[in-house]
């Protein structure tokens, strides 16, 4: 089996094929915070490629969601069966932060997380705020 094809999911490998071909990341994790399924999307968020991730326990693969709002919703999904849609910022290496909307899905195997980068839509809205902030300054200042 395909390290990178999902676990045990209904409909196999078409499903399979439809995540890969998803824009959004896209991973399943087990009941035991193994990575089963990650698409290539996933390695743009998760800075691993798909092989990486898969097979790995979560918070070794990726360890900057230790005590993270995601990860507190990833053991909500997993545990409480909660689905979950929200907004996460990760710091960039270069020390912005990169904004994605992440949805946790309760499935039969574990949970699905769809993340998709949000940043270019949250920079102009700051840059925006900021942008009318200056207009107002300069008009009270007149």
């Amino acid at each position: 089996m395909d390290k990178t094809r999902p676990f045990g999911i209904a409909r196999g490998r078409e499903l399979a094929v439809d995540l890969d071909e998803l824009l959004e990341a896209c991973v399943v994790i087990d009941r035991d915070w193994i990575c089963r399924y990650a698409n290539e999307a996933a390695g743009n968020v998760t800075r691993a490629t798909p092989g990486d991730l898969v097979g790995q326990q979560v918070l070794r693969a990726t360890p900057r969601l230790a005590g993270s709002e995601v990860h507190a919703r990833m053991a909500r999904g997993l545990f409480g069966r909660e689905a979950a849609r929200f907004e996460a910022g990760f710091p960039r290496r270069d020390g912005t932060t990169a904004w994605f909307e992440v949805s946790v899905v309760p499935i039969p195997e574990g949970i699905a997380i769809l993340a998709v980068d949000r940043s270019r839509r949250r920079d102009a809205e700051e840059m925006v705020v900021a942008l009318e902030r200056a207009r107002r300054e300069m008009a009270e200042a007149q």
